[in-house]
């Protein structure tokens, strides 16, 4: 299980934002599908999906959904796959911590702003963007979005203790 934001709405490094309210919009019909899935890099290898709420052995709950910040993610990764197999090992060789990212699309072209600097950047409009999966980098690859960052909040097997004997 990995949690963390799949998106903030901050303008990113491709020059683009998703507003909280454009995130709820697009989050809201993304978790009523019948898939919302995990996939890997913005490719068709599903190695997940997506849970509303988790609760650790600590009785820590960690819930999906948009926030003040952005769009929460809680992912249960699969383990039955070589590909998801992988990705876990390199998930765990960064320290337990990657990057989601987005993949969807925009039913109308974005707004057009400017940050006080005078940087252009496009903004989405509630209601004009869809979700069609979360996806997670490989092997430690960022999205454009830098605060789009998850960490293992329940590991893949619990780590086994190696039994030392003195001779």
């Amino acid at each position: 299980i990995v949690a963390g934001y799949a998106s903030t709405a901050i303008v990113d490094q491709e020059g683009e934002m998703l507003p909280v309210e454009t995130l709820h919009a697009a989050w809201e019909k993304f978790i009523a599908s019948d898939f919302p899935i995990i996939t890997l890099s913005h490719e068709d290898v599903p190695i997940g999906k997506v849970l509303l709420e988790y609760t650790d052995r600590f009785g820590t709950v960690y819930k999906s959904g948009v926030d003040n910040h952005g769009l929460y993610v809680i992912s249960k990764l699969r383990s039955d796959t070589q590909t998801a197999n992988e990705l876990w090992a390199q998930i765990e060789r960064m320290g337990g911590r990657g990057a989601y990212s987005i993949s969807g699309a925009s039913k109308t072209e974005p707004t057009t702003c400017f940050t006080e600097k005078g940087e252009r950047y496009y903004r989405y409009e509630p209601g004009t963007v869809e979700f069609h999966s979360i996806t997670i980098g490989r092997g430690g690859e960022k999205g454009a979005n830098p605060q789009a960052l998850f960490q293992i909040v329940k590991l893949k097997k619990p780590i086994s203790k190696r039994i030392l004997r003195v001779r």
